[in-house]
């Protein structure tokens, strides 16, 4: 009877070691599946989205700064890339772009260089690559403003590339156009975050002295002024 038990629990234990190799087995199978996916990814920078177009780029940790420069800036280094872990860096582009396509190159440390993670690329005159993306379609991601980021903080941005200065104005800053100064980002883009308590409020932009609605935010009324405005609500 003492064998049996004895045997019994070897058995018992064979299987249970059996069933948590096969188990690893399978997580090491997924891993290297969804490695391969992100892999993919990697491969055919940039990852073009319904709502966003992310750039990514694999380095060796020791890169500092870089930035993404194109078509879309006028081949200015404006856009940079954050670092989201110890080589990996992103950008994610979220502005309306018409069909076509688009060259840029990344100036990493202020070298510029292609983008390794994209097989699309050309040569120009002086042997150096240039990495592109083609849109078969217009693309206008669907981008809600303002945005929520944490708590009682809200992001506003606004779009214009030949705006030189924008200012956000509302009921939370008795319309002061001084007050809420937007901070260029590049490439046409203007923003800035504020706390805001629970309550409904309007607000526009100060657009190089014009005062315009929020294009990105379809809920608008006319004041008794005429003017119209932007309307959001916190909860």
């Amino acid at each position: 009877m003492k064998r049996l038990f004895i045997f019994l629990s070897g058995l018992f234990l064979i299987v249970v070691l059996m069933g948590q190799a096969k188990e690893k087995l399978s997580k090491e199978k997924e891993y290297q599946i969804l490695s391969k996916e992100i892999e993919g990814y990697w491969i055919n920078s940039p990852l073009i989205l319904n709502d966003k177009i992310i750039f990514f780029y694999r380095g060796d940790g020791s890169e500092r700064k870089v930035v993404v420069a194109g078509d879309f800036t006028d081949w200015k280094p404006l856009l940079l890339m954050e670092k989201k872990s110890t080589n990996m860096w992103q950008f994610v582009w979220e502005e309306r772009l018409k069909k076509g396509r688009y060259r840029y190159r990344y100036v990493i440390d202020d070298i510029w260089t292609y983008d390794p993670n994209n097989t699309n690329f050309i040569v120009d005159d002086n042997g150096d690559r240039i990495s592109y993306f083609d849109l078969e379609e217009d693309f206008i991601p669907e981008v809600t403003n303002p945005l929520w980021i944490e708590k009682d903080i809200y992001e506003f941005k606004y779009f214009d590339e030949k705006a030189k200065n924008v200012s956000l104005v509302g009921n939370f800053n008795n319309w002061n156009p001084y007050k809420h100064v937007m901070k260029y980002r590049g490439a046409g883009e203007f923003s800035i975050r504020i706390r805001l308590k629970p309550g409904i409020y309007a607000y526009c932009f100060v657009v190089d002295d014009n005062w315009v609605s929020d294009p990105k935010n379809l809920k608008q009324f006319r004041d008794s002024a005429g003017n119209i405005v932007s309307v959001f609500y916190v909860k």
